[in-house]
């Protein structure tokens, strides 16, 4: 039996720093649910996986962005269920260090790393 635990985000409207604290929230309960056994990390709609940070952010980065994107890659490279990144479209920035992060990648051909 499947169970799928979703966790949609619009990306274009939350900060990277927001984008981390969610993913954790959301990955510290799937961490206890017995019933899943592995986590497929896919972009929303499956077109493209993540373009990375918002470059807007480059000039004036929410403080502990550096410190948030290190301990999302180390909170999923020490994940204790197999992490799957379904890689198509683009992955870049900091999407690109959390497919690199995950414990398995799968690209398809429209992949662009």
């Amino acid at each position: 039996m499947w169970q799928s635990s979703n966790l949609e985000m619009e990306s274009s409207i939350l900060s990277e720093h927001e984008l981390v604290l969610k993913f954790i929230e959301h990955w510290k309960k799937i961490k206890v649910t017995e019933s899943i056994k592995s986590v497929v990390i896919v972009g929303k709609g499956g077109r493209q996986f993540s373009a990375g940070a918002d470059m807007t952010e480059f000039e004036n980065p929410p403080p502990g962005d550096i410190i948030m994107m290190t301990e999302l890659t180390a909170y999923v490279e020490a994940f204790p269920k197999p992490i799957v990144a379904a890689i198509a479209g683009v992955a870049l920035g900091g999407g690109l260090e959390l497919a690199l992060s995950c414990h398995y990648r799968i690209v398809d051909e429209t992949a662009k790393l």
